[in-house]
């Protein structure tokens, strides 16, 4: 196998395709340990590497922040990971404080309230098998 040229393609699929980072990382991660190759033997360094992963960040990042403006809270931890991962603030993605605290809050709320729900349904079949018709 050429080890070279398959880090050379991930590198490549890397600088494209900055929503499969993990995947091309890795691949280009095994072919440069297995071909004994260095970062600079397929035209990079570590610097773009990590600024890679801050595209990646960013990238889901914005996607995450849609998603919670479209009301789906389930992202608000995911969007808060990739901000820090990136080393950004919401500002940066048009975000406020506020605004990621409010969407914080609201899915404490619908958690909260899946709760009860929860149990209200376990509480009602315990009842109804003590009860039946």
């Amino acid at each position: 196998m050429d080890y070279r040229k398959e880090a050379k393609e991930n590198l490549t699929g890397l600088r494209r395709n900055p929503e499969d980072w993990m995947l091309f990382h890795y691949r280009m991660t095994q072919a440069v340990e297995m071909g004994g190759l260095s970062l600079a033997d397929i035209g990079t360094n570590e610097q773009e590497l990590k600024q890679l992963r801050v595209e990646w960040c960013k990238f889901f990042a914005s996607r995450y922040l849609t998603r919670l403006r479209e009301g789906e809270m389930k992202f608000v931890p995911y969007f808060r990971h990739a901000v820090r991962e990136a080393g950004l603030s919401f500002a940066d993605f048009g975000a406020t404080e506020e605004e990621i605290t409010f969407f914080t809050q609201r899915r404490i709320k619908s958690v909260q309230e899946g709760t009860f729900l929860i149990r209200a349904a376990q509480r009602r079949r315990k009842f109804v098998k003590r009860h039946p018709r």
